[in-house]
């Protein structure tokens, strides 16, 4: 009985760990979504007007970054993540902006050139409602679409580089839209500024 029930379990070990294997990879892989997750906190986090001095300072005698910060991913999450197909856009569409939008992501996906996974997915980032307010005062409401019930929304395209090494990986991203990321670093900065 003992054997029995010890196979059994080790069985179930094997297919519970197949199948996180099967969600990890690719896209999915826990590694690269928090990968993208730290490069997006560390773009929003960006102080737009640091002074050579505070630059300079991060930097020991030999060149090598000395003050190295991590960022916090607390309340960021990456959703609707899909595995996109590489080929050129084409065919035939009545929208006069989706041809546009073809070439933005044909032009992003070629930047992403020798990559093992393409992907995209949807950056979601609770906003604090006192800097929301402060920058819709500043901003047309179509610059705001983007948020919606506090939470603020950046469709990202990212790239998985996978090296055989010790499962290493590098991981790079962009978002679609620009201006959305201009938008979260405002709100970030409005919300640094009302907290001191």
């Amino acid at each position: 009985m003992y054997m029995k029930t010890t196979i059994s379990l080790f069985g179930m070990m094997i297919v519970l760990q197949g199948c996180s294997l099967f969600e990890g990879s690719g896209c999915n892989n826990k590694q690269a979504v928090d990968a993208v997750k730290k490069l997006y906190a560390k773009q929003v986090n960006t102080k737009p007007f640091t002074s050579m001095e505070q630059v300079q300072n991060q930097f020991g005698p030999d060149g090598k970054q000395t003050n190295l910060q991590t960022q916090s991913i607390v309340g960021i999450s990456l959703a609707d993540i899909k595995q996109i197909n590489t080929s050129k856009s084409t065919g035939n569409t009545s929208s006069t902006s989706e041809p546009q939008q073809n070439e933005q992501r044909d032009y992003l996906i070629s930047q992403f050139e020798g990559a093992d996974y393409i992907c995209e997915g949807v950056i979601q980032q609770h906003v604090d409602q006192n800097a929301l307010t402060e920058v819709s005062k500043d901003l047309p409401q179509q610059d705001l679409l983007s948020i919606k019930n506090n939470q603020l929304t950046i469709p990202v395209y990212y790239a998985v580089y996978e090296k055989t090494a010790n499962n290493q990986f590098q991981v790079v991203y962009a978002p679609q839209n620009p201006a959305q990321l201009m938008l979260a670093i405002m709100l970030k900065q409005h919300q640094v500024s009302s907290n001191k």
